[in-house]
């Protein structure tokens, strides 16, 4: 019996918000925009990517 992940991609989000929010406080501008950017790479641009492959494939 297989056991099945739940909640990652939110625990992700709440990690990702945490760590822009550290490198806000600490005046890290460029890398709270990186960690943005990153964020939205993962959280959206690759399960879209990922969608569009699966469909593909026989």
């Amino acid at each position: 019996m297989w056991s099945v992940a739940t909640g990652i991609t939110t625990a992700a989000g709440i990690w990702f918000t945490a760590a822009t929010g550290i490198a806000v406080g600490l005046g890290r501008k460029q890398t709270a925009v990186l960690c943005t950017a990153l964020a939205w790479l993962v959280l959206y641009v690759m399960p879209c990517f990922i969608r569009l492959t699966l469909k593909e494939i026989p």
